[in-house]
């Protein structure tokens, strides 16, 4: 395989969670195509998902909590009005805290090394701007350690090529709201 093309929406959280794990794969251009590409390129010395069965559970753990809960909340933070939103601010942020507690003091959550989980979750942070905007927020404010964490992702090359500007998504959201009428 010489050359690999990735088709998809620039804002798709799951887009970009692919391109992340072939750009640290070192290819050019849901979870099992994730899975697949660490299978595919074993050979390079940046492993995405650990080998231990206990840690590779825990990831998908997470990685379902953010495909269920995160990604719903999310929408909710940019797509409602009142109690809805306000109701999915606070779970958003009692999720991040679930999250924050589970990075812990460690760089990445395998620890040392990035790995999948950590690409599965980033892609939700280009959309904070928005979420804080719309709701009248601040992530660093309520979840500190996982904003650090954010912007130590956000130094890798992978991250930092793939990840859009926060005012493109924000313009973004605001053009779809226009688009189909959601005040």
């Amino acid at each position: 395989m010489d050359e690999v093309v990735l088709v998809g929406f620039w804002t798709s959280p799951y887009v970009m969670r692919v391109k992340i794990a072939l750009l640290e794969k070192g290819v050019e251009y849901s979870l099992i195509i994730l899975e697949y590409i660490d299978e595919v390129w074993k050979k390079q010395e940046k492993q995405l998902f650990s080998d231990d069965p206990y840690y590779r559970a825990r990831a998908r753990f997470w990685i379902d909590l953010f495909d269920k809960k995160i990604a719903d909340c999310g929408r909710r933070l940019w797509a409602s009005k009142g109690e809805d939103q306000e109701a999915a601010k606070k779970e958003f942020v009692e999720c991040l805290k679930l999250l924050e507690n589970e990075l812990g003091d460690k760089p990445y959550f395998a620890g040392d090394y990035f790995g999948l989980l950590d690409i599965a979750l980033l892609p939700i942070t280009c959309r904070f701007y928005t979420y804080e905007t719309f709701c009248k927020f601040s992530v660093e404010k309520e979840c500190p350690r996982f904003m650090a964490w954010v912007k130590r992702c956000n130094q890798r090359e992978s991250v930092s090529k793939t990840l859009p500007d926060p005012y493109k998504v924000y313009d973004f959201a605001l053009e779809t709201k226009k688009r189909f009428n959601i005040e």
